[in-house]
């Protein structure tokens, strides 16, 4: 018997390819370690003053692509790659506070961390011997994309908590950041999602759900983390509901931008 035609479709063929190369990007990142990251400096929500630093990473153009932060994660999981990511963003980060520990005297960098691809215990051994003097100066971020397991909880703890590194809760409020997750963690900062404090001058209800997160934490000394404010009317509501940190975007006309070059000082600039 004859089969049916197979018709040629353009358009998904053009979709297949693009994502297989978006895939061989990704390999490419992973083998040459093509990746920078930005340090978003993390504010005292009262007096401006610097606290610490967030790094935040970029990845380098390759082949004409340069893929999101979220396009390597969501690659990375596919491919069931992201302890590869989990790995150079430890030894990168690590090695750049190293670098400019000038610029780290009294304040603290946080380090996003994947809880379902935590390092082995050879790569963790490796970096404690290369950087364990400099724990203290980190925050590891439990990020939310997959649930909190307790087993992941105890090996963070027991590999940074105890040599006195903290630990934070990201992205609180969305996904599986959530009470469950933080009594679990018990972290020492709580970050509130941006889709939280976005326009929070303008919502009652984002604001008493935050109150009620922060009047939870300050009783059981945690600092609360208010990601991505971008104006002074949200910067003025977090203050009266007690936000201690931001992580601040941008406010008004004015950027905040930690990048690598030159992030001893916030560098500004009027837009």
């Amino acid at each position: 018997s004859i089969s049916e035609p197979v018709l040629f479709n353009t358009a998904t063929y053009s979709l297949r390819a693009q994502e297989f190369k978006k895939v061989q990007v990704l390999n490419k990142i992973i083998m040459n370690n093509s990746l920078e990251y930005h340090f978003q400096p993390i504010v005292n929500a009262k007096t401006g003053a610097i606290y610490g630093y967030e790094a935040l990473m970029r990845p380098q153009l390759i082949d004409g692509i340069r893929l999101t932060p979220l396009e390597v994660l969501d690659l990375a999981e596919q491919q069931e790659l992201l302890y590869e990511i989990e790995a150079l963003t430890f030894s990168n980060s690590m090695r750049m506070l190293s670098e400019n520990q000038d610029c780290f005297s009294n304040r603290r960098l946080f380090i996003n961390c994947i809880p379902n691809a935590l390092l082995s215990d050879e790569a963790f051994d490796r970096l404690l011997e290369n950087y364990g003097g400099l724990f203290d100066k980190i925050v590891v971020e439990i990020t939310e994309g997959s649930p909190v397991l307790k087993d992941a909880v105890e090996t963070i703890n027991k590999r940074f908590r105890s040599r006195h590194a903290q630990v934070a809760l990201d992205d609180y409020g969305t996904g599986y950041s959530n009470e469950g997750s933080l009594l679990a963690v018990k972290p020492d900062y709580v970050k509130i999602d941006h889709s939280i404090m976005s326009d929070i001058d303008k919502d009652p209800q984002k604001q008493h759900l935050v109150k009620n997160i922060i009047d939870f934490a300050s009783q059981h000394g945690i600092l609360t983390l208010g990601e991505g404010i971008e104006t002074l009317e949200e910067l003025d509501t977090a203050i009266f509901l007690g936000v201690v940190l931001g992580s601040v975007c941008c406010v008004g006309s004015i950027y905040i931008a930690g990048k690598l070059l030159g992030f001893d000082r916030v560098l500004i600039a009027t837009g």
